[in-house]
């Protein structure tokens, strides 16, 4: 299964058309995604102003960054863990 995040673009698109009155399924089947994703975006990002695109964005890149995978083992210590394997 492939996942690709909403673009910048997307959010831009479910919030007008959020705003002129379109249904969930109408705003996933326009851009081509599924109803469940469109609702948990509104839901996980919709304040008491409504869905804010341009903040939500930031929001995503901020969040990417606080979520970086964890420091990578060095190639030293690849090399050290290698060679007690094959002593052992």
């Amino acid at each position: 299964m492939n996942y690709t995040y909403l673009t910048y673009d997307e959010r831009c698109q479910i919030s007008i058309l959020k705003k002129v009155g379109n249904t969930l399924t109408v705003i996933a089947d326009l851009l081509g995604r599924n109803k469940s994703t469109i609702s948990r975006e509104l839901a996980r990002n919709g304040t008491n102003l409504g869905y804010q695109p341009v903040e939500e964005q930031a929001l995503v890149v901020e969040r990417g960054a606080a979520c970086a995978n964890g420091p990578r083992v060095s190639m030293g210590t690849w090399k050290f863990v290698e060679e007690n394997l094959a002593q052992h």
